[in-house]
């Protein structure tokens, strides 16, 4: 009689539990829906997606965001209702900034964009932002079921609840608000389990469309690189206080880097047989100009982590090579050799011909200091070479630029399109044909890149030719990227996994730097991205601060791995010199600093600008 007795009481409590539950979870998906409704401004899109499009975890991790918001509110009022509509006005005012940031900008609203709501209100001004019929109809939807809530399903909260109960509530709120920031801060590590290693964040409203909104917008938050070892402001201090600095240095010599798109050697690769060499030319401007040996911290994709190496002189085996600092952390300006370069008098323009939305670039490159950014916006859809758009034409945008930048020395950062990948197409302009596809796996992806590769270096040539006829001097470094992930069966991590050994083979690319006057013909030999733009500036002799003078005499040795390059050989680090493992551990802490840490560098009165 006594069980019965018990749960006869405990009976109507269950039942309340059950229907709250429920009421929750029905909720929580309309939410969800309004949710993807706003965003692909579609219900039957949405819809679409969810049923079909994306997996059961891509879902479950949706509406999991949800319900921990739902939770949370439920356990502060106990009304669905209200945390019904609290939810609901949450979620789908992200999801209509976003659409209002697309419809304006072209470009995706992330958990960064918060931190300059101040600035975008400002400018709100200057655009017709306008609510949508969609946002409307959910706008109403909303108020309808919030109404039909409240009224049928009245508050659980009792005039009698009070003290120790009251506590333990608003305990249980927090505990769901702490859960879902957690969640929220390790979503990169929970999409990476999900979809068995992840995916980068390359184009911000495409991983949203791949994962759903508030998965995308809660993978946007929390980015963070660990601070190194011993970072303090006295530390920083005192490496900047150890630089030795030069003097005698002073010239504005035009300054091009070429970022060639997967240029590379293949003849590198075990049984690759071609009828003509594709870097026959290229090899010819390395017997008379500068060159060397350009190491990657990529391979097979992956340039905006290249191009932030060489931009920031950042290493990028120290933030973590499975991240995009260019998608995932920077929100901020940041000291880079733009900035540099601007402080030098120089014009400064980035060149790419692609949208300024991939890999975040545009914004970025304002973090950075650019003065100009040309993307496909800006100059159109450039005719291609294959499947993407022409190394020729790029140049003569280069060209054109160059002839209207005034009498500032120029100062141009430009990443090539046209050796781009997948390769599984016919282009055979360049007469290249492959007898034999070794070690790549597959001859016809071979062929085509190859001809790219060919037609390449031929529209370089044509830059070259340009600015023999100008008076002014100028350096243009060309490099390529990364390998190209033209090895079809051919796994690159395994490879890898063999140390030094694989270093030339996976991980280096052509350089060669053409000058107009008079400077001395080297052989830079194996340089890492990180030291390229010190390493030219010092060629050149243009005035640099002491964060890229540093090592320039001492210990600027190539790395990759745990592998440093001394006397010629990749040498482990437990066989060389301590000062090399110093060096690149102050590097670190002084690249950490600049553009992720506090920016001691930037207090200090005396940024050691050598002039």
């Amino acid at each position: 009689m006594g069980i019965r007795n018990r749960f006869r009481d405990i009976k109507p409590c269950l039942g309340k539990l059950t229907e709250t539950i429920l009421l929750i979870s029905f909720t929580s998906v309309l939410v969800f829906y309004f949710v993807e409704a706003i965003y692909f401004q579609s219900f039957s899109t949405a819809l679409r997606y969810i049923l079909l499009e994306w997996g059961s975890e891509i879902k479950l991790l949706n509406l999991g965001i949800v319900i921990l918001l739902e939770v949370a509110m439920y356990v502060f009022w106990h009304n669905v209702g209200t945390c019904f509509a609290v939810t609901s006005v949450f979620c789908c005012v992200l999801a209509i900034v976003n659409e209002l940031k697309m419809n304006a900008r072209g470009e995706a609203f992330t958990f960064s964009d918060i931190a300059v709501a101040k600035e975008a209100l400002l400018v709100a001004g200057n655009y017709d932002l306008k609510l949508s019929s969609i946002d409307w109809q959910v706008i109403l939807l909303i108020l309808v079921m919030t109404v039909i809530l409240i009224l049928f399903k009245k508050s659980d909260v009792r005039s009698g609840i009070h003290g120790k109960k009251i506590f333990i509530r608003i305990a249980a709120g927090f505990l769901c608000i702490g859960i879902l920031i957690g969640v929220c801060r390790n979503m990169g590590d929970i999409m990476a389990a999900v979809k068995n290693g992840g995916e980068h964040v390359y184009v911000v409203s495409q991983y949203y469309n791949q994962n759903g909104f508030l998965v995308g917008f809660a993978r946007t938050t929390f980015n963070q690189v660990q601070a190194p070892e011993n970072y303090s402001r006295q530390t920083v201090d005192a490496i900047y206080d150890s630089v030795n600095m030069k003097t005698d240095i002073a010239e504005t010599p035009n300054i091009i880097f070429v970022m060639n798109e997967s240029l590379y050697d293949v003849s590198v690769l075990d049984g690759v047989k071609l009828n003509r060499d594709p870097l026959a030319e290229l090899r010819k401007l390395q017997e008379k100009y500068t060159y060397g040996t350009f190491v990657s911290p990529s391979y097979g994709g992956g340039t905006c982590n290249v191009e932030f190496e060489v931009l920031t002189g950042c290493p990028m085996d120290e933030v973590g090579l499975s991240t995009l600092p260019y998608s995932e952390m920077l929100h901020h300006e940041i000291d880079s050799l733009v900035s540099l370069m601007n402080e030098n008098g120089y014009y400064s323009v980035a060149v790419h011909p692609n949208t300024g939305t991939y890999f975040n670039r545009r914004n970025v490159y304002r973090y950075m200091g650019f003065q100009e950014v040309f993307f496909t916006e800006e100059m159109g859809e450039l005719p291609t070479e294959g499947q993407y758009a022409g190394d020729q034409e790029l140049y003569e945008r280069v060209i054109d630029l160059y002839e209207e930048k005034g009498d500032k020395p120029f100062f141009a950062y430009v990443i090539t399109m046209q050796n781009h990948g997948g390769y599984e197409y016919q282009y055979d302009e360049s007469g290249i044909e492959v007898s034999e596809g070794g070690s790549c796996g597959n001859e016809r992806a071979l062929q085509t890149y190859c001809n790219l590769v060919d037609s390449s270096v031929e529209a370089f040539q044509y830059l070259i030719r340009y600015f023999e006829t100008v008076d002014r001097p100028t350096v243009i470094v060309m490099f390529g990227d990364h390998s190209p992930n033209v090895m079809g069966s051919f796994e690159y991590s395994a490879e890898l996994l063999l140390g030094a050994s694989s270093i030339p083979l996976y991980r280096t690319t052509p350089l060669v730097v053409y000058y107009n006057y008079d400077l001395p013909y080297e052989d830079w030999g194996y340089i890492n991205g990180y030291n390229l733009a010190s390493k030219v500036m010092d060629y050149c002799g243009i005035s640099m601060d002491s964060f890229w003078a540093y090592g320039l005499d001492t210990a600027n040795v190539p790395k990759l791995g745990n592998y440093y390059y001394v006397d010629d050989e990749w040498v482990s680090e437990g066989n060389i010199d301590s000062g090399y493992i110093e060096y690149k551990r102050n590097m670190w802490i002084m690249a950490y600093d600049r553009i992720f840490g506090r920016n001691y560098y930037g207090d200090r009165q005396d940024k050691g600008i050598v002039e």
